[in-house]
């Protein structure tokens, strides 16, 4: 997933990360290859942030659109 928006700070965006299942944090932006969709969402405690998570293959892409609670997009 990554971050963006004035409302994160390195800490916050840590602290998110460290609580996603099978996630690692990285200061660098996520790889490119592999990527099926996005994700984007803003998250009720966040005014000015904004998340995309990132989903490669081979996770379903159907169930990547089911777990979205924002905008959606495939990549082709």
């Amino acid at each position: 997933m990554s971050f963006s928006g004035q409302g994160w700070t390195s800490a916050d965006a840590r602290a998110v990360c460290d609580g996603a299942p099978d996630a690692t944090f990285s200061a660098g932006a996520c790889p490119l290859a592999d990527r099926i969709a996005t994700c984007a969402f803003v998250p009720p405690e966040g005014e000015n942030r904004e998340i995309v998570y990132t989903y490669y293959a081979p996770y379903d892409l159907a169930l990547a659109e089911l777990a979205c609670p924002g905008t959606f997009t495939r990549i082709e």
